[in-house]
């Protein structure tokens, strides 16, 4: 029995969508993070500032992280969790505790700018721990040694001559037959990095408790000093650059000469004494420390096993080069240039699995008016975010519009790969396959004028009145009260008066928009100043202006989401379509609605079996259209959800059957929270594959059995 584990990691793309109206209150949510070194190893190990540019409290946990270091500058553990509180335009400065996972690599100094924070990985990123028997592919990051290229620590005092300290997997005392470098491969390391951290520190608190610790080191700080000891002790070996007893020596006899400025061999003999002792002590104590833990392990090469007799039986596995095809447009009318470039750079990198932050920064903010499709390794997802002539009015008072969004039309295609083979000389061998695809389209949009048909009518004015407005008040500064009554409007007066307190917005304020939109409108009707506006508006008949300005009342928003995917299991195929359309018209404030939307959700399940040798095809197709002219808002969205499980089988002339499995499975989903745990996932049904196969009594495996084990397992989730 042997596993394989081809993992592809899940596209969390979380839709922050906008269901805001013109006159709706909406909050712009923004944090910055910058990193930074102290200069130390271990304790207060990095400086984490937060700023808070946004318009309310956040609060937030963060932790525990594995931090990559680089070429000059060692890693760091951080284990526990760090709570935040940043009041609006405040900032805040935290000091995470964590470790070093080098000890060959110095700190980073104080104040230097740290790995960025896009690359931290958390405990349940990568692959899972290896467990005894569980074959890693290469591609994993894990390298397997040989026994006579074995990392290990020998001549470790109060362990018996010949015998050596291996790392151990996890919980046991077998040896580990990997080496990772941890900040190359992070993400495939932290599950046991944090693993080997955690049963290290507690098991020194109950070493300590019980009395069993014998150290120099003074109380205050032995917790500290002796787990990060232990810890530089296993990774070392996890990394195949064992720390010895000699590099100890090293580092304390150098600490030594840098705080007297003396050499140590000029030290008194009391004094050289002394620190040899101390040496020796630390020394044991932190092996006895991971002997205890379980993430070391005693070995004595004479007394191990033989390797088994070699396996005529031949696995292998497949699978097309992962890519990424992206269409993303984004309306000219959301934000600026800069702003613009940045959220499709984010959306890149999000999709490539690096996380939406900059380089030393993160923002939290809302989704841009926007449309994207994408075929990304085996996942199919599309998304649009259409507004018009919406206003948002933010608690300080401030607001922001978007005007239109252009025609935006988006298509991308992809295909994707994946198989098993199995040889075996005298052997009868086979391959059994189920492919799940699941494919979902959602459109819907927003009636911003619902319940807010006075409020209209005032803005409505507004628009319709803008140009005159302008002349008005550049002619003659005044407030826009005495105006409407100098422009014969006395009866809007007081509803003007009721939506601006409402809006939280003064007369003076709301001149200030009045300003605003007239150079929305110059800029998109193609004036290059404010004084050829006014020119134009010299000529203007007032009375034309509800039929140039009138899109705040008439709407046309619309929103297109199409995805299919073709899926072929060795002969067989079968496809799964889905498709959303929404459209929101309005042609006076008494008359508009919402035609479409909703979900559209289909399934497709496919499973062949063939002797030696077995392919999984995936094409995929998907659209996202949207445009929005008017008053109003539509979004939709493209999810999918991929689960591939080969099993390849071979049976030894014997009768002896062995057989690998090879899942392959990701999505891409608009909400975490409603994702399942992937990699949870994973290991569930290769422990439930593995369970099904060893029920099938013996001499009755064959395709049709192991099939029927496949797509029992994948049913159950």
């Amino acid at each position: 029995m042997r596993h394989s584990y081809l993992f592809n990691r899940t596209i969390l793309t979380i839709l922050a969508l906008l269901l805001i109206g013109f006159v709706a209150a909406g909050q712009d949510q923004k944090l910055k993070v910058k990193v930074s070194g102290t200069g130390r190893t271990t304790g207060h190990v990095v400086m984490y500032f937060i700023e808070n540019t946004g318009n309310q409290i956040e609060k937030g946990t963060i932790g525990p992280f594995l931090i990559p270091g680089n070429d000059t500058y060692q890693g760091y553990v951080i284990p526990g969790t760090h709570n935040y509180e940043v009041a609006s335009g405040d900032s805040v400065s935290l000091f995470l505790d964590g470790f070093c996972t080098s000890i060959h690599k110095p700190p980073f100094p104080d104040g230097a700018p740290m790995t960025p924070v896009s690359k931290w990985v958390s405990p349940e990123s990568g692959l899972p721990i290896p467990a005894p028997g569980v074959t890693i592919p290469e591609n994993s990051g894990f390298t397997l040694l040989t026994a006579d290229a074995h990392p290990g620590i020998e001549d470790v005092p109060g362990v018996p001559p010949g015998q050596i300290l291996y790392l151990s997997y996890p919980d046991t005392s077998l040896p580990f037959p990997y080496s990772i470098d941890i900040d190359a491969y992070p993400e495939e390391a932290a599950p046991l990095v944090f693993d080997i951290v955690e049963q290290i520190s507690v098991t020194f608190d109950s070493l300590w408790e019980a009395g069993a610790i014998s150290t120099p080191i003074p109380p205050s700080r032995a917790k500290t000093e002796l787990t990060q000891q232990s810890v530089w002790l296993a990774l070392s070996i996890l990394e195949n650059q064992p720390y010895t007893r000699e590099d100890l020596n090293n580092r304390v006899v150098e600490q030594y000469e840098t705080n007297t400025g003396q050499p140590l061999t000029t030290a008194p003999p009391a004094v050289q004494e002394e620190l040899n002792s101390g040496v020796e002590q630390i020394w044991n104590t932190i092996t006895f420390i991971g002997l205890e833990a379980k993430v070391l392990t005693e070995v004595d090469p004479s007394e191990t096993e033989p390797p088994e007799e070699s396996s005529p039986c031949n696995f292998s596995h497949r699978r097309s080069e992962p890519k990424l095809n992206l269409d993303f447009k984004i309306s000219d009318a959301w934000a600026d240039a800069e702003t613009r470039a940045k959220a499709q750079q984010d959306l890149q990198n999000m999709l490539l699995g690096v996380s939406a932050m900059s380089e030393y920064e993160y923002t939290t903010g809302s989704q841009p008016t926007s449309a994207y499709s994408l075929w990304n390794h085996n996942q199919l997802g599309a998304y649009t975010n259409a507004a018009a002539w919406t206003v948002f009015i933010y608690s300080d008072a401030s607001t922001e519009f978007v005007s239109r969004t252009e025609r935006l039309d988006t298509e991308a295609a992809g295909d994707y790969s994946v198989g098993m083979d199995v040889r075996g000389e005298d052997c009868q061998t086979f391959v059994s396959g189920v492919a799940r695809v699941r494919l979902t389209a959602n459109t819907s949009a927003f009636d911003p004028s619902a319940g807010h048909e006075t409020e209209l009518a005032v803005l409505d004015f507004l628009y319709s009145a803008s140009v005159k407005l302008f002349m008005a008040l550049r002619a003659n500064p005044q407030s826009v009260y005495e105006l409407v009554e100098e422009l014969g409007m006395n009866e809007l007066e007081g509803e003007l008066e009721e939506v601006l307190g409402q809006a939280g917005l003064s007369p003076d304020m709301m001149q200030k928009e009045v300003f605003k939109l007239l150079q929305q409108y110059a800029r998109e009707n193609g004036y290059e100043s404010l004084d050829e506006l006014i020119e134009y508006a010299n000529n203007f008949d007032i009375s034309d202006a509800s039929s140039v300005l009138r899109p705040i009342v008439n709407a046309v928003v619309k929103s297109d989401i199409k995805g299919k995917m073709d899926v072929t299991v060795g002969s067989k195929t079968d496809s799964v379509k889905v498709s959303s359309l929404v459209e929101y018209l309005r042609t006076s404030i008494q008359e508009g609605g919402i035609n479409g939307g909703g979900s559209d959700i289909d399934s497709v399940w496919v499973s062949d079996s063939a002797p030696g040798t077995l392919t999984v095809e995936l094409k995929g197709a998907a659209s996202a259209k949207t445009e929005a002219r008017g008053n109003g808002q539509a979004y939709g969205y493209l999810e999918s959800d991929v689960l591939i499980v080969l099993v390849g089988v071979c049976i030894l002339p014997n009768g002896k059957v062995e057989w690998e499995t090879l899942i392959d499975n990701g999505a891409f989903s608009r909400d975490l929270e409603h994702l399942p745990d992937l990699q949870r996932q994973q290991e569930e049904i290769f422990r439930e594959i593995d369970a099904g196969m060893r029920g099938i009594p013996a001499g009755q495996v064959n395709q049709g059995n192991v099939e029927g084990v496949i797509r029992r397992v994948i049913s159950a989730h």
